[in-house]
């Protein structure tokens, strides 16, 4: 049985390129020696088809976990799409079996596998404002007052953008380096 081959990875195409580059640094070494010329001419040209065999690869990979991952979100919202029915479906069929036990006048019913009970929720009585009261109409000890700061971020990069560097704005903000993506066509 032979040795599994080898596969070349970017990594590997990395190291001959860091190979190459010590090579050419190599003070003892004749640059002009048309051998070396040769040598280091059928490097590049190697890594290079081997670079563009690698990148066209992982991008096919790359392509085919996107795809995969858009025909897992398409999947995932046809089956939450069915979830929702048949928690309605469920919530309709609760309702309608309360309606007619309430109409029958029964709090509690057992049959062969379940036993069922109507019983109140917990917790505090729901309150809800009369028709047409806001909340601002109500007297001042019932009213809750909010106050949300935010940071006008607009109005910050803009201050940021023309002030000088020993502003005292530089304090409280500053200004990040644009984040870099890769663009495949």
């Amino acid at each position: 049985m032979s040795a599994p081959q080898k596969t070349e990875s970017l990594f590997n195409l990395a190291k001959d390129a860091r190979e190459l580059e010590e090579l050419l640094a190599d003070p003892e070494l004749e640059f002009e020696s048309s051998q070396v010329e040769k040598a280091i001419e059928d490097m590049i040209i190697d890594a290079h088809g081997k670079l563009s065999t690698k990148l066209d690869n992982y991008v096919g990979l790359i392509r085919e976990f996107e795809t995969r991952a858009l025909v897992r979100k398409q999947e995932s919202a046809r089956i939450k799409k069915k979830q929702k029915t048949d928690e309605k479906k469920a919530e309709q069929l609760i309702a309608r079996m309360m309606q007619v036990m309430l109409l029958f006048k029964f709090q509690a019913a057992e049959t062969l596998r379940y036993t069922i009970r109507i019983n109140n929720k917990g917790g505090v009585l729901p309150l809800k404002l009369k028709e047409g009261v806001k909340p601002e109409d109500l007297p001042e000890e019932f009213q809750k007052k909010e106050t949300v700061i935010t940071a006008d971020n607009e109005g910050l990069r803009l201050k940021l953008e023309s002030a000088d560097p020993d502003d005292p704005i530089h304090k409280f903000a500053e200004l990040e380096k644009r984040g870099k993506y890769v663009s495949i066509k």
